[in-house]
């Protein structure tokens, strides 16, 4: 069983980003991650596939590149073998 399947896990990602600096809006299986006032990704958790896809907005991420990896960091924390997908956006 995946961790990210309980309502509190999820919950936990969502305060561990926010511990980082990130605004984030759950709803569900779904984040919205901003920093410094501007979108810099959607996360979407599918717990029984063992996946999260991330897309990424790289207009946004200039300048902020340890933040991605601070973002997979947090869910790999609570979901060590969760398969993580970047999409960068706009490609």
């Amino acid at each position: 069983m995946n961790p990210l399947e309980k309502r509190d896990e999820r919950e936990k990602l969502a305060y561990i980003l926010r511990e980082k600096g990130f605004y984030v809006r759950l709803h569900a299986y779904e984040y919205l991650v901003m920093f410094r006032n501007k979108i810099l990704c959607s996360i979407y958790v599918h717990p029984a596939a063992n996946l999260c896809i991330i897309n990424y907005n790289k207009v946004t991420a200039k300048g902020n590149r340890n933040k991605l990896s601070d973002i997979i960091d947090a869910i790999k924390k609570l979901a060590p073998n969760i398969k993580v997908i970047v999409n960068k956006v706009p490609k």
